[in-house]
C-alpha cells in the first residue's frame, strides 16, 4: 500500500512538474503578445499624432490632405478596436 501510494505521489509530483513548464511557455508567449499589442498600439497612436499634424499644416496640399484625414478616420478606427483589447492611455503606457 505504502509503494503504490509512493508512485501515486511521484505521479503526481510529475504531473504538476509538466504542468508548471507548460504554464511558463504559456505566459511566455502571453507576455510577447502582449508586448506586440503594446507596440501595435503606440505606433497607431503615432500616426494618428502625425496625420494630425499634417492636417493642421496650412501648407499641405489638398490631395495629401484628403489622403491623410483618410488615414486618420482608419488609425482612429484601428485604435479604438485595440484599446477595446488592451486599454494604452494616450503616451502608449498601460493604465
Amino acid at each position: 500500500m505504502i509503494n503504490r501510494l509512493s508512485l501515486l505521489e511521484e505521479a503526481y509530483a510529475e504531473e504538476c512538474e509538466v504542468a508548471y513548464e507548460d504554464m511558463q511557455e504559456l505566459l511566455v508567449m502571453a507576455r510577447t503578445m502582449y508586448d506586440g499589442l503594446e507596440q501595435l498600439i503606440e505606433d497607431y497612436h503615432r500616426r494618428q499624432r502625425s496625420a494630425t499634424m499634417i492636417l493642421d499644416d496650412p501648407n499641405t496640399l489638398m490631395e495629401q490632405r484628403t489622403r491623410v484625414h483618410g488615414k486618420k478616420e482608419v488609425y482612429w478606427d484601428i485604435l479604438f478596436e485595440l484599446n477595446r483589447i488592451l486599454p494604452i492611455n494616450e503616451e502608449g503606457d498601460g493604465g
